[in-house]
């Protein structure tokens, strides 16, 4: 289905089982042109009230990079503070987290360390003069975009113009693309897009700017009508959708009908998303992987 939709790039989180067996059958896929971040799962045990064991951790990043025949990243066991947290606990987390990457780093795991909105600033300049591949982490917390791109605004300023030159930032939680076109990500993720399909048989398309989600009561019901398919829908091509339903437990495993195929369709849409942003960026002049930045490109 990934080969299907061109999909070539991969986050899984530790935190689940399922995903780390699925990290390790991409891994002996022994495919160069992969490439594979693994979430250490702080933010899944943080919802949960649990705790994730760095030396589980740190053991399943190094036997996932022995026999890696492709670009593997993994994301440092970062420390969230509740929402409602004192500044003490607060730089508390922080200190925590850190002292995990630096931990991750001296066992010979490269790892990304995580800002999340709400941290001391001082510990941004910290990780920036520390690490050229960071995370920043806006918050799933039900807060307002607003809300985020002020304090993305406040990072990218603090961190300076040129950062992306410098720095490799990874956005966490992201699928807004108000934020994915005004911010300089290398690269971003976002689960709610792949749950919402996967459980709920949302229909995903890419409409030319984002990755549009129609949920299975709309395409169903609505996209049926004519009148509606080009207003209410915004793509008549979620007609496909009804001949592809199947209801849940008959799905057949080729992709070609029910939760597989809605599946394959997010990810098609995210694959052009991706193409749309390379894009976008390049003809702002920010390109990462060797093309300068003076590039002069045709719109």
């Amino acid at each position: 289905m990934a080969d299907r939709a061109g999909a070539k790039n991969f986050l899984f989180s530790f935190a689940w089982e399922e995903a780390q067996e699925c990290a390790r059958y991409f891994i002996k896929q022994r495919r160069p042109e992969l490439r594979l971040l693994i979430d250490s799962g702080a933010f899944t045990a943080w919802k949960k009230a649990t705790q994730i064991d760095i030396q589980h951790y740190i053991q399943f990043a190094k036997e996932l990079r022995s026999s890696a025949r492709c670009p593997i990243e993994f994301i440092g066991l970062d420390i969230i503070a509740d929402g409602n947290a004192t500044s003490d606990e607060t730089e508390e987390a922080c200190r925590q987290g850190f002292q995990n990457y630096e931990e991750m780093e001296a066992a010979g795991v490269q790892c990304l360390p995580t800002f999340h909105r709400g941290d001391p600033w001082p510990w941004l300049d910290r990780i920036a003069a520390r690490a050229e591949r960071f995370c920043l982490a806006p918050r799933v917390d039900g807060a307002k975009t607003t809300v985020k791109i002020e304090w993305l605004e406040n990072c990218f300023k603090r961190l300076g113009e040129s950062a992306w030159k410098t720095h490799r930032i990874h956005g966490l939680g992201i699928s807004s693309a108000e934020i994915m076109e005004t911010f300089p990500f290398y690269s971003v993720d976002s689960t709610a897009a792949s749950v919402a399909v996967a459980k709920f048989l949302s229909y995903r398309y890419f409409d030319g700017r984002q990755a549009v989600m129609i949920p299975k009561d709309e395409w169903r019901y609505e996209v049926c009508k004519p009148q509606l398919a080009s207003n209410s829908i915004g793509d008549p091509s979620a007609i496909q959708a009804i001949h592809h339903y199947r209801p849940q437990g008959s799905a057949s495993k080729d992709g070609q009908f029910g939760t597989y195929w809605f599946q394959e369709q997010g990810m098609k849409a995210e694959v052009q998303l991706e193409a749309y942003l390379t894009e976008h960026w390049a003809y702002r002049g920010v390109c990462f992987d060797g093309v300068a930045d003076n590039q002069t490109v045709e719109p």
